[in-house]
């Protein structure tokens, strides 16, 4: 089999495996909106504060955690008016508040979708970079026929099996 044959089986591959890649990355949801979860907190009465002392503390822990130039309450800066007076950042809502349990269930599920899909994504990775180098090291016998077999490429799994049957 000659350079250019496998360097055409090889991109052959290569663009099976980013279209495969893509299908799981289009396959998971969404991640679970926190903002839509604590309006609707919000607006059906359900949203809880955590208790005094466990904002305390969490704020106690983010200031410590802040570098030199971090500030919890921002003065708007320097000369110019800024509608950003008095603005605290970096408290995350979980330090505020106890999350929704419809929003922690959501977020567990979607994790468990990512979770998956990512191994799914990993596996497809290392397929072809198995192929890769079958191609690159194969004989030419069991190449040839996979060439012929080509447009039946479809599954990279299977065509790491029939190039270890061969």
């Amino acid at each position: 089999m000659n350079k250019e044959q496998r360097k055409f089986l090889s991109d052959r591959i290569s663009k099976e495996a980013a279209a495969q890649m893509e299908a799981v990355r289009e396959s998971i949801p969404e991640k679970p909106s926190l903002n839509n979860y604590m309006v609707a907190a919000f607006l059906d009465g359900t949203a809880q504060l955590r208790t005094v002392d466990e904002i305390k503390d969490s704020i106690r822990k983010t200031v410590l955690a802040f570098g030199a130039s971090d500030t919890l309450v921002h003065d708007g800066g320097g000369y110019r008016n800024s509608d950003k007076e008095g603005k605290v950042e970096g408290i995350m809502a979980d330090e505020l508040f106890v999350l929704p349990q419809a929003y922690l269930d959501k977020l567990q599920e979607w994790k468990e979708v990512s979770t998956k899909a990512e191994a799914e994504m990993k596996k497809i990775r290392s397929i072809a970079n198995t192929l890769e180098m079958k191609i690159q090291i194969g004989s030419n016998e069991a190449l040839v026929r996979l060439v012929d077999q080509i447009d039946n490429i479809g599954d990279l799994q299977l065509v790491n099996n029939q190039l270890l049957l061969k």
